[in-house]
């Protein structure tokens, strides 16, 4: 009997069939939804009646009796009377539910087609993905084998074991024949079937305590009698005969379990022949032209190989020929060889009679070889030794006339570099004595350059100091001439006389500053006494003493955790002041002034930064602001000597450190200066 649409079917492409508690089959469908049949009529569910969408890909009944329906768009319940959906908002990893499983202990698991495997006890789910150890997210099948464990087939990563605790995977790479996994069963003895994208897998699963290598698993594919190797989902049944019926794209097939016998021994392998060199000799009718390259004491029987193979150093490319025989499944033969004194390891299985060695070293080597098959037990390993003599000039004698020769060349050779030496001691004290006589003259030409330079130095200092000094008695007499005219004839002078005393007021207090900027820089390190300073307190100090023009200004100063430094304490602190009057003096205006002074390490040297978010400095005046008298700015506009930043340059410089500066213009500005450790 045939049931289509005509007879009643919601739709003619069927994905699930489903048989409930009361003899009643349901069909779940492609499009059009489930489809009740309880033996005489056909009761259609799809949207419409409730049902969270019309592809159906899974149907189960628990142990309550409730029907449940995997869907593209969810999971429903139906009790017979309404449905209730679960889908993400819910708590399901993923709305696309392609299995669903009871356990043994009631509880569900969902499998979905990207959120992995959800477990519902009635109440929470709880979440299974590839971050707990899932192989991948794209579950298809779910099975509980009799142990309680867990088993999921997934699209691409293979089946996984789950026994509550851990999770175990095979793939391809353990002998799965695709990772695409469409079906799982176990059969009455605890063994595990599994449908995929290229053929029927036999899995003899581990016993309890044994790690996954102790798994075996057998392929089935078209060579072994499958016409279809392209399995369906869950389209694996066992039925109650002990039958195992397979669904694929091309056909149903059916294994009789009951006549199913594995073959437990292993294959036979033997060797064939050898190739040399790439001929390909008759052992038995060795032609003449080998000579003695080639020295054997027999032939192996029934085969063409030789016995006690020793060969020539340039007969060193063999290609060894093997067959292995599985009178059950020959086209399941694989070999794997390795060759003792040049491999540690076995070649990775593979499907080809032969294994070729090129450019063989001479010594003594031994080929191995074995071969598996359907039992999936390695044959005895099959051992061939050979040797390789070596060619005359790693002989012996060749050897020991190689040790003599090097022996006379390397007493040769010390009696050589003997006289070299002695000849080149003798030139090297005469160079080194004509050496010494020019550094001691040079030494003393340095010294008395540094004493004129020191000299120099110092009647520069005094100049700058007397010249400075003397200075001031003539700008003093003037200023007092100046106060006498405005006392005395004050009211007698006129406009213009008064702008011109006021000229001359002016021009001398700026000399007087100049030259008293000159005399200090003159005096910097005159008395400098080396001890330990904390830089914190001088920043404290110098905010004290500048606090009405900080409080003026609303001047933000910050700084934390400097260090103490073994320092010259004046003169630092004055290179502190300057820093922070500059950048007081230098703000924008209607712009609260921001001070940080701060301090890091580098290598041995102790780097200080002073920031402001004043108006900066363009970038092609950095050279020059370090100099003597230098100004930016008009003094009608910021007042000063020009002098402040020499001095800190000075003072940087006599501590034996460095100072620059990094500037935005219109943005603020950061000198950086260095203090030895």
């Amino acid at each position: 009997m045939i049931y289509t649409q005509k007879e009643g079917l919601s739709s003619n492409d069927v994905w699930d069939i489903f048989e409930d508690s009361q003899g009643n089959l349901w069909f779940g469908t492609n499009g059009g939804g489930i489809s009740k049949y309880d033996g005489e009529h056909f009761i259609h569910y799809t949207e419409k009646e409730g049902l969270s969408n019309d592809k159906v890909y899974s149907i189960l009944e628990d142990s309550y009796g409730n029907l449940w329906f995997g869907t593209k768009n969810g999971l429903s319940r139906y009790d017979g009377e309404s449905f209730i959906h679960y889908k993400e908002k819910e708590g399901l990893s993923n709305k696309i539910v392609m299995s669903i499983l009871e356990d043994s202990r009631g509880n569900l698991w969902i499998g979905t087609n990207g959120g992995g495997i959800s477990k519902y006890d009635g109440e929470n789910f709880i979440h299974y993905t590839e971050k707990e150890g899932l192989v991948s997210n794209a579950v298809r099948c779910i099975l509980e084998d009799s142990r309680g464990n867990l088993w999921y087939g997934t699209n691409g990563g293979g089946v996984g074991k789950f026994d509550g605790r851990n999770f175990v995977h095979y793939t391809e790479k353990e002998g799965l024949s695709s990772n695409m996994v469409w079906s799982i069963l176990e059969d009455d003895n605890g063994n595990i079937w599994i449908g995929t994208e290229k053929g029927l897998n036999h899995l003899i699963t581990p016993k309890e305590g044994e790690e996954i290598e102790g798994a075996s698993i057998y392929n089935y594919t078209k060579q072994d009698g499958l016409k279809g190797v392209d399995f369906l989902l869950n389209s694996s049944y066992l039925d109650s005969k002990g039958r195992l019926w397979c669904g694929s794209g091309k056909c149903l097939t059916m294994l009789d379990l009951n006549a199913y016998n594995l073959s437990v021994e292993p294959p036979i392998v033997q060797l064939k022949s050898i190739e040399i060199q790439q001929r390909v000799i008759d052992f038995r009718n060795v032609p003449d032209s080998l000579g003695s390259d080639i020295i054997f004491n027999g032939v192996a029987a029934y085969c063409n190989y030789p016995l006690n193979l020793e060969l020539a150093y340039d007969q060193n490319h063999l290609v060894f020929h093997f067959v292995g025989i599985d009178w059950n499944a020959q086209h399941k033969i694989r070999y794997s060889y390795k060759m003792d004194g040049l491999n540690e390891n076995w070649s990775i299985p593979n499907t080809e009679p032969k294994a070729d060695y090129r450019n063989l070293t001479y010594g003594t080597y031994a080929f191995k070889l074995k071969t598996i098959g359907e039992s999936q037990v390695w044959s005895k390993p099959f051992v061939y030794t050979f040797k390789i003599h070596p060619p005359w000039w790693h002989t012996w004698l060749a050897k020991t006339g190689y040790a003599g020769a090097t022996l006379f060349l390397f007493f040769a050779a010390m009696h050589w570099r003997t006289v070299s030496l002695t000849k080149r001691q003798k030139k090297l004290e005469q160079t080194v004595g004509e050496r010494t006589v020019e550094v001691n003259v040079q030494k003393k030409e340095a010294e008395e350059q540094r004493y004129l330079v020191e000299k120099k130095n110092k009647e520069l200092e005094e100049f700058a100091y007397v010249a400075s000094h003397d200075l001031q008695e003539p700008l003093r007499t003037v200023r007092s001439f100046v106060d006498l005219l405005r006392k005395q004839f004050g009211t007698e002078l006129d406009d213009n006389a008064d702008q011109y005393m006021y000229y001359i007021t002016n021009a001398t207090d700026r000399m007087n500053e100049l030259i008293k900027g000159l005399l200090d820089f003159s005096q910097i390190g005159k008395r400098r006494e080396l001890k330990t300073v904390d830089c914190n307190v001088i920043i404290k100090d110098i905010i004290a003493d500048t606090n009405n023009l900080i409080k003026n200004t609303k001047t933000e100063i910050k700084y934390n955790n400097l260090p103490c430094v073994r320092a010259y304490e004046t003169e630092l602190r004055q290179l502190f002041q300057n820093l922070l009057n500059n950048a007081i003096k230098f703000r924008k205006p209607n712009v609260v002034p921001l001070v940080e002074v701060y301090c890091k390490e580098k290598n041995d040297m102790w780097e200080f930064g002073v920031r402001d978010n004043g108006i900066g400095i363009e970038p092609k005046y950095k050279d020059r602001i370090f100099r003597m008298f230098q100004r930016l700015h008009t003094r009608d506009k910021y007042e000063g000597t020009g002098i402040g930043l020499a001095h800190c340059k000075r003072i940087v410089e006599i501590h034996g450190g460095s100072i620059w500066m990094e500037s935005e213009f219109g943005k603020g500005s950061v000198f950086h200066f260095t203090i030895p450790k």
